[in-house]
């Protein structure tokens, strides 16, 4: 599991929300531990951030 910990906050770190989302589902999948539920919200949380981001530039570039 220590790994696959490292390698979820590789993958923030370089901003790739959808593969770290997908690692954390797979973690849960194995085991539901606190931290797995405390990194899906983060990236959920930052994902959203960006997804507003890309509204907002499409609402201005229209």
């Amino acid at each position: 599991m220590q790994n696959l910990y490292k390698e979820i906050k590789i993958n923030i770190l370089k901003k790739d929300y959808s593969y770290a989302l997908q690692q954390c589902d797979i973690g849960l999948l194995i085991s539901e531990e606190d931290e797995l539920y405390f990194l899906k919200a983060y990236i959920l949380a930052e994902r959203s951030d960006d997804l507003n981001d890309i509204e907002e530039s499409i609402e201005v570039y229209k």
